[in-house]
């Protein structure tokens, strides 16, 4: 029975394998570079024209595009994030049904806690950058549906996110997407998240890839060990036969 047992953990682990070797995000994010990057040859032609008015225009709509695109490329870093988060889910509950014991660093069942397995935003930070990565993609996915209110900010009155009438979850992202540079009153988030994360261009999004790599790389390796513990504490507690 133990053998059986060995294989669907063994099993797991490999799926839990593929997902850290997927390119998927290598190459969606190729995609985003080259959209990005035209979009910012077609301002750097405006500007080449004289024309304000039409430097204006061209500027605003690039910038649109730009913030679409990278809040795109958000998602689909996600979208990694999310598969060896439910893969490293399955792994800890077939370590427990296998040999008696989840995974020690897993403490939810949907396994939330691998997104703070990474390093931190800064060093007085809270929150990891996995965190901030999943959470620029939920305010990208999500930030219509906010709610907002109007306060005074001196002689002015600006927009904000209105934590008040927001779930915990929702207000977990607002926290640090702000921490991010990001507010409700701005059309430059997705680029201002970005450049907290490493991205010097907006064309090259090889940081955040970079970093979901290292974050993927070493959690595999956290669990490969792990579970080579448990399947050993397996053996050593099974009766021996002469």
């Amino acid at each position: 029975m133990i053998y059986q047992k060995r294989y669907r953990v063994d099993a797991l682990l490999r799926l839990l394998k593929y997902a850290v070797e997927s390119e998927t995000v290598d190459h969606l994010h190729v995609a985003m570079e080259k959209e990005i990057a035209m979009s910012s040859q077609r301002i750097e032609r405006a500007i080449g024209s004289g024309d304000d008015s039409y430097i204006e225009a061209v500027t605003d709509d690039e910038c649109d595009q730009i913030e679409e695109f990278l809040g795109i490329s958000f998602v689909v870093a996600q979208t990694f994030i999310t598969r060896l988060r439910s893969n490293m889910a399955y792994l800890s509950e077939g370590c427990k049904r296998d040999f008696g014991s989840h995974l020690s660093f897993i403490n939810s069942v949907k396994a939330y806690d691998v997104l703070k397995l990474a390093d931190l935003l800064a060093s007085n930070a809270i929150y990891s950058i996995i965190e901030a990565i999943n959470a620029v993609a939920n305010y990208w996915k999500h930030v219509d549906e906010w709610p907002t209110v109007m306060v005074e900010k001196g002689d002015f009155l600006v927009r904000i996110w209105d934590t008040t009438k927001m779930r915990p979850n929702e207000k977990l992202t607002v926290e640090i997407v702000c921490s991010l540079g990001m507010s409700a009153n701005s059309t430059g988030n997705l680029r201002n998240a970005a450049e907290k994360l490493g991205i010097k261009k907006y064309e090259d999004l090889s940081p955040i890839r970079k970093k979901l790599r290292t974050w993927a790389d070493n959690l595999y390796k956290k669990a490969y060990e792990e579970v080579s513990a448990l399947k050993n504490k397996k053996e050593d507690n099974q009766p021996r036969y002469m």
